[in-house]
């Protein structure tokens, strides 16, 4: 029987930031039910997406990319999926 994570249950660290069960699943939910599914059949690769997608807001909020159109208009973007 699968016994049920907390969400500040550590699943992983990726360029020295803890990865919690909470922070996962929110990024789960935001990918829709087919996209959830394909990523939990491949955990590997999903934690590489993750780390890929995390690091790419990163680059963006450096170089204030959220202030300029069209990017500022998108508030359903990949960047409300992190915070950082």
């Amino acid at each position: 029987q699968a016994q049920e994570l907390k969400p500040d249950t550590l699943i992983a660290t990726i360029d020295g930031q803890k990865l919690t069960y909470g922070d996962l699943s929110s990024y789960l939910d935001a990918l829709g039910p087919e996209k959830k599914a394909q990523a939990l059949a491949n955990p590997r690769q999903l934690l590489n997406e993750y780390a890929l997608q995390k690091r790419l807001v990163e680059i963006a909020n450096q170089d204030k990319l959220d202030q300029i159109s069209p990017y500022k208009e998108a508030p359903n973007s990949i960047t409300s999926r992190f915070t950082c």
